[in-house]
């Protein structure tokens, strides 16, 4: 897990790394899906395809509806929308709690930052 992938380098060479360990499926968890192309010209997604990755992303870097497509077999979506929209709703809330969207169930902490003398 990572916050995020950008070029795969790093990635890639762990589910190798994985892989060489005796790794039968590799799994990889990330916030944001940059995915871009590293500096020799080879894209993020065709690296994860040849090492046999499979991501599971958000959708908070927006993509067509073709490019997930283009790419279902390497990275499955979650959908933050609803998500985002709650914590907007819940920061705004005089008594609004996002710990509580997170499963939190104690009461928020409602003293304030005090810093050492």
């Amino acid at each position: 897990a990572d916050d995020m992938i950008d070029t795969g380098g790093t990635t890639v060479k762990t589910t190798y790394a994985l892989r060489d360990l005796g790794a039968e499926k590799v799994y990889g968890a990330v916030t944001h899906a940059i995915l871009s192309v590293d500096d020799d010209g080879v894209r993020a997604e065709d690296k994860i395809r040849k090492a046999g990755l499979k991501l599971i992303a958000t959708d908070s870097i927006p993509r067509s509806v073709r490019y997930k497509e283009e790419n279902r077999d390497i990275i499955e979506w979650i959908p933050t929308d609803a998500f985002t929209a709650n914590v907007v709703f819940q920061i705004q809330k005089d008594d609004g709690s996002v710990s509580k969207l997170l499963g939190d169930k104690r009461e928020p902490i409602r003293d304030e930052f005090k810093p050492p003398q």
